[in-house]
């Protein structure tokens, strides 16, 4: 898939930013309305540390993940414990406001 404002796919509105939490949501949009559970992520640079970072925050939906020249990132396990609560609770609220 292409990410907003790369590809193919339309540019965000002016004014808003581009946060790597971002894409991390636009992945979990996709995957909600392909009524997707469980799903194999090939990433390729960027691609690469998003699809990393939607693992760290929803594990028990990826069941592959194949990064491609993606640099590494490490997370202290605090920032895991932030990612697996606060953030993926804040995506889950803008999923079904939006439903």
């Amino acid at each position: 898939m292409d990410f907003g404002g790369h590809g193919l796919s339309s540019h965000y509105s002016p004014g808003v930013p581009y946060y790597l939490q971002t894409f991390v949501s636009e992945i979990r949009r996709v995957v909600a309305a392909l009524k997707w559970n469980r799903f194999s992520i090939l990433g390729h640079s960027f691609g690469g540390v998003v699809g990393g970072m939607f693992f760290c925050t929803f594990p028990e939906m990826v069941d592959k993940l194949i990064l491609l020249d993606t640099p590494l990132f490490l997370l202290e396990s605090d920032e895991m414990e932030n990612l697996l609560t606060y953030k993926r609770r804040a995506i889950e609220h803008v999923l079904q406001v939006e439903a």
